[in-house]
């Protein structure tokens, strides 16, 4: 198993195998609690920290267990600001510098996932894709999506169904089948044809219209309105459904978000937030989603960029046909800060009776969150 660890000497993140979990059962155990708006942890007096030391202007990284961290903030002053500060986050060192797929593709997926939905019916084997949005309130958002579509599959087409889910090798063969046995008895009926060729009569019939109507494969969209004209919905045909490789279900896969080029990680995150989102005083990202799973991916891209993400459920009643019904919202709030100042008002002690576990990694740090906040910590020397 791989965790995401600190390298506290390059300040970078690392991907780095799980080596070993202790665990351990206590009884009355003096424990370090932190407790500040970033930040929140329960560990052992014992326990590591990578930390950042000193003044803003001059730092250094060092290692101070939990007990350290306690005596430094009961002496310091606080008026003054040399508190010890523990990481939040830290860009990958791991991101590949070469992309593995085209912006257009990182963007469209970004903005299937947010405002997306599949379209199905009764034997269709592939769902159909689309991506709506306000022309009227979002109409820079609108023209993103048409450019992006543009570059990934050409210019929207009034052919839209050719390059459909008849476009494989075993339909061609099928379809040049049956123009032959046509030919060869021009009286032949398409269900006789069909039961030749093992398919419908319906099928068969397809398989003998015009070659004009042929499924080439070809990836194609197209824009409609709708929601009485309020709307723009850019419609995928099935052979355009590459999105759906990397968001089965909306649900944006996590390997993606790691084959992402650091500018391609902001790219994503910009898109989300346009999608399901807001910027808070103009910097602070807010993502929400319903369904937790979907929230993860923009997560995973804000720690992978060197961002700090918060997560935290809110619940609320809502009306519907039904009646009042509760609303569970998954939230990411992500800022720039990467610190967090260990102070006084911070810290307390308590004690623990139950289990204790800590990971070990080659870095000695591991990425941890507790109640919604992420953040680096050390390996315990317990």
């Amino acid at each position: 198993m791989l965790v995401l660890t600190l390298n506290h000497g390059t300040g970078l993140s690392e991907w780095q195998p799980l080596l070993a979990v202790s665990v351990f059962d206590v009884a009355d155990e003096p424990m370090a609690k932190i407790d500040g708006r970033r930040h929140t942890s329960v560990t052992t007096l014992a326990h590591r920290w990578p930390v950042v030391s000193g003044t803003w202007t001059k730092r250094t990284n060092g290692w101070r267990t939990s007990a350290d961290l306690m005596a430094k903030a009961a002496v310091t002053p606080a008026s003054q600001d040399i508190y010890e500060r523990l990481v939040l986050a830290a860009p990958s060192a791991d991101l590949p510098t070469e992309p593995k797929y085209s912006d257009a593709l990182v963007e469209t997926v970004a903005w299937y996932y947010t405002e997306g939905d599949l379209g199905e019916r009764p034997g269709r084997h592939t769902p159909r894709v689309a991506i709506s949005q306000s022309h009227l309130i979002n109409p820079e958002n609108v023209a993103r999506i048409g450019q992006a579509l543009t570059v990934l599959f050409g210019p929207e087409s009034d052919a839209f169904d050719k390059g459909g889910r008849y476009a494989s090798g075993e339909s061609i063969d099928r379809r040049a089948a049956a123009k032959a046995l046509r030919a060869d008895s021009p009286k032949m009926s398409a269900n006789e044809i069909g039961r030749r060729l093992g398919v419908s009569g319906v099928m068969a019939g397809k398989y003998l219209r015009d070659d004009a109507r042929i499924r080439d494969g070809r990836p194609r969209w197209r824009k409609v309105l709708a929601s009485g004209g309020r709307m723009t919905r850019f419609k995928l045909n099935a052979a355009a459904e590459v999105v759906l490789e990397h968001a089965p279900s909306r649900i944006v896969s996590l390997d993606f978000i790691r084959s992402l080029t650091s500018s391609q990680l902001e790219l994503f995150l910009d898109v989300s937030v346009r999608g399901d989102g807001y910027l808070m005083g103009g910097t602070t990202m807010v993502f929400s989603q319903k369904d937790p799973r979907m929230v993860e991916a923009f997560e995973l891209a804000a720690i992978l960029s060197g961002r700090s993400p918060r997560r935290s459920q809110h619940v609320g009643i809502g009306a519907s046909a039904d009646g009042p019904r509760t609303k569970v919202q998954e939230s990411v709030i992500v800022s720039g800060k990467t610190f967090f100042s260990a102070k006084s008002r911070h810290l307390s002690q308590e004690t623990h009776t139950g289990i204790l576990w800590c990971p070990t990694t080659a870095n000695g740090t591991w990425l941890a969150q507790h109640h919604g906040d992420a953040f680096y910590t050390g390996n315990s020397s317990r």
